[in-house]
């Protein structure tokens, strides 16, 4: 605005007559006029600039706060999936586990139908056993009398241990 009364200043000629002053004294209000004016809008171009600074300042501050929140809610996903890869991964192997332990029982499930189908059957320790040829019990040679020297030995410290019902008179 400084330029705009400069430039004024330089192509005005010289006064020469009142008129002229007049004309010159016109201009010169106009100028001062323009340069008032123009400072009002510049500052109120600032103003606006400011404002709208202000607001682009408000905005960057709320997406950061959204990125900030987003960021918190994919960490917070990031854990579960997390979790849930380490609870996969160890029931993995368990299953593996599970399978090695099913192929051996079915290892030893298939070695004794191997072995229920052989002709020889199972041996056990090379001992095999007899077949009874008469009947074991009861054997009255044995136990009437076990019967009778038990009798004895329970019956006859019993009778001692009794008291008798009646007592002599004096």
């Amino acid at each position: 605005m400084q330029e705009l009364e400069i430039e004024a200043s330089r192509t005005a000629p010289a006064a020469t007559s009142p008129a002229d002053a007049a004309k010159q004294a016109r201009l010169d209000a106009i100028n001062r006029k323009l340069v008032e004016l123009s400072a009002a809008k510049e500052q109120e171009i600032r103003a606006a600039q400011v404002e709208q600074a202000r607001t682009l300042y408000n905005n960057a501050m709320l997406a950061e706060q959204q990125l900030l929140e987003r960021i918190d809610t994919e960490k917070a996903k990031q854990r579960d999936l997390d979790g849930q890869i380490a609870t996969y991964e160890a029931r993995q192997k368990e299953y593996k586990l599970l399978e090695e332990q099913l192929s051996r029982v079915t290892d030893y499930v298939d070695q004794l139908k191997m072995l229920i189908n052989t002709s020889q059957g199972i041996r056990v320790a090379g001992i095999r056993a007899n077949v009874p040829t008469e009947r074991s019990s009861p054997r009255w040679e044995h136990n009437l009398p076990a019967g009778f020297i038990l009798g004895l030995l329970v019956g006859i410290p019993l009778s001692f241990t009794r008291r008798p019902r009646c007592e002599p008179k004096p």
